[in-house]
């Protein structure tokens, strides 16, 4: 058993305590959470969290030193800002200190290095409790104290010390020194950057038997990994891809029956922009602790289910043969963000996990997909799992390098042939996209191509147990 789990501390920690080790006389005013009147939290979604608390104190007129317990143990001292929000009475800081050391049996012996401590022990004999004076020398892989006539390691008993060290606390705490013109109560209200705090979006989608409609419901859940304790807090929820100084005060409400944003707003115009989500109620986070609240939770969203085959923009600049034989299809789900399918606002960032009740009512899990941001208005592609019965063969038909061209650019003419078979026992509507690089033109084609999402795309229906070809040359500089 190690020195830490032998020793009893026998410590008097008071709201106010004067005299530190080293001899300093000063004296210090604790502010706990039954001070707190507020605590306002927003996370970002870049592991930083930024927490307003705000306290109520009483000053006196000069010098004050405050001890502000129950802050976020992983604060960034550095980002602080301290202000009196009750009055127009002027308030000065002067100093602040963050004291990263909690209360242990290690860190309070680690602070009486080089101090005077006592060590309660039992003679063997009588059985009575006598006490030694020593000085701690070290603590480094164990105790080493200097006694009247001698030093010993590994010490048996109880050890006494005499006080708390003034930058030792039992919570974490950010100690400050402030000037107060007069006497009276103040409101302080305390801000800074902290991590240790995340959340992320999860949805769970159920698919109708024919693949038609969907249900999608989405949890926020929120990660607290900082050592500390936050209640009835009121929690905003920031959700961006990209993060700078330009934010969006665009803002919305989420929870159980509540949905989240305003339907036809579209707050990423601006794609630097970040929306905040407003949970509606105060909730409270423990140490360690997840907590989940609803994000939305909407029915019968109209789907649409394709058979999608994506090539490689490689194919178009290099001389091949046979680039795919029955390759699989990839099943995705198209559906548009719009008041429509009765959605119509910001959705974060997240992983989609996809369910669907069999013919026996139970319950299957198909796949999951992570979904990026998407704005209002915007289309959901969503992949679900391959296709084996819908298979894709493609070749090279014909690879030419041209004549550069009068600045000296190189172009090439390519020809490609299809053939997509369909086993199933249903028609299938399939997808070709090609992700042709450069500027490219269409020589010729058995079917017109269209354009989605910056890829061309040929789209065509292919009947139960049938097949469906395609040809086409294009012309790539790349």
């Amino acid at each position: 058993m190690s020195y830490r789990n032998k020793f009893v501390l026998w410590l008097i920690v008071a709201n106010s305590y004067v005299t530190s080790v080293s001899g300093e006389t000063r004296t210090e005013q604790g502010v706990g959470l039954s001070q707190q009147t507020s605590l306002n939290i927003t996370v970002y979604n870049q592991d930083f969290t930024l927490v307003t608390d705000q306290r109520e104190v009483n000053l006196v007129a000069g010098a004050n030193q405050l001890a502000i317990r129950d802050v976020c143990a992983r604060l960034r001292p550095e980002t602080t800002v301290l202000k009196q929000t009750s009055s127009a009475r002027d308030l000065k800081l002067t100093e602040q200190r963050f004291d990263h050391d909690i209360l242990t049996p290690g860190n309070l012996l680690e602070k009486y290095v080089g101090h005077k401590v006592h060590v309660l022990r039992t003679d063997a004999q009588s059985g009575d409790e006598y006490q030694e004076e020593a000085e701690v020398l070290s603590t480094r892989d164990g105790i080493v104290l200097k006694l009247k006539d001698r030093i010993e390691t590994g010490i048996p008993g109880r050890m006494v010390f005499a006080e708390m060290p003034p930058n030792l606390h039992d919570r974490p705490t950010l100690s400050v020194k402030l000037i107060a013109k007069e006497d009276g109560d103040y409101t302080l209200g305390l801000t800074y950057l902290c991590s240790g705090i995340t959340w992320q979006a999860d949805y769970v989608a159920k698919l109708s038997n024919q693949d038609t409609q969907l249900e999608l419901s989405g949890w926020a859940t929120i990660n607290n990994n900082t050592r500390s304790i936050f209640n009835n807090a009121q929690f905003k929820l920031a959700s961006a891809t990209k993060f700078n100084t330009i934010l969006s005060t665009a803002t919305a409400s989420i929870g159980s029956d509540l949905n989240p944003g305003k339907r036809g707003s579209n707050p990423f115009d601006d794609p630097y922009a970040l929306l905040y989500y407003n949970i509606p109620y105060k909730v409270s986070i423990g140490e360690n602790q997840s907590l989940q609240v609803s994000l939305l939770n909407v029915k019968q969203i109209p789907v649409h289910k394709e058979y999608v085959f994506t090539g490689m923009d490689e194919y178009f600049v290099q001389e091949d043969d046979e680039i795919a034989n029955n390759a699989a299809a990839q099943v995705r789900l198209r559906f548009l963000n719009n008041s429509d399918a009765h959605l119509g606002f910001q959705l974060p960032s997240g992983v989609v996990r996809f369910y669907k009740t069999d013919a026996s009512g139970q319950v299957d899990f198909i796949n999951e997909d992570r979904m990026a941001a998407v704005a209002v208005n915007e289309e959901l592609n969503l992949n679900l799992n391959s296709a084996p019965d819908v298979t894709i063969s493609k070749w090279q038909t014909m690879f030419d390098i041209l004549p550069l061209d009068p600045e000296g650019g190189r172009s090439f003419l390519s020809g490609f042939r299809y053939t997509v078979k369909n086993s199933r026992n249903t028609s299938a509507k399939v997808v070709i996209e090609e992700p042709i690089p450069g500027d490219w033109e269409i020589i010729q084609e058995s079917l017109p191509h269209k354009m989605r999402k910056g890829r061309c795309a040929w789209i065509v229906d292919v009947p139960a147990q049938g097949e469906f070809a395609l040809k086409y040359n294009v012309r790539v500089t790349p």
